[in-house]
């Protein structure tokens, strides 16, 4: 379990650092603009939001990871909930993949 706060704890000084946008159609605002570096679907996303942040993710050439829940997104990012949310800085998106990867391998 500690492995997954170091995730939300990372996602939460996205947050503060200002390294990150909520929300569908911002982000697909910010992706077309390429500003965001990664984006993170909450698994319980809905099917045809995670088909289309996916499809537009894939256009632009932007990662995308499943992982959390909305609640935690949102809470994580001061929001009730949130299902979408983009990473702006390459270093965060680095380490936010790499601490996503570590989960997968436990």
């Amino acid at each position: 379990m500690k492995n997954l706060e170091k995730v939300y704890n990372m996602i939460g000084l996205c947050q503060r650092a200002n390294r990150l946008i909520t929300g569908l159609n911002l982000c697909e605002t910010y992706i077309r603009k390429k500003k965001i570096k990664l984006v993170i679907v909450a698994s319980d996303a809905g099917y045809n939001t995670k088909k289309d942040i996916t499809n537009i993710c894939k256009y632009y050439n932007v990662d995308v990871v499943e992982f959390g829940s909305g609640d935690m997104l949102g809470k994580m990012t001061g929001n009730e909930l949130r299902t979408v949310i983009g990473i702006t800085d390459e270093g965060f998106k680095k380490e936010l993949l790499s601490r996503i990867n570590d989960l997968g391998d436990m």
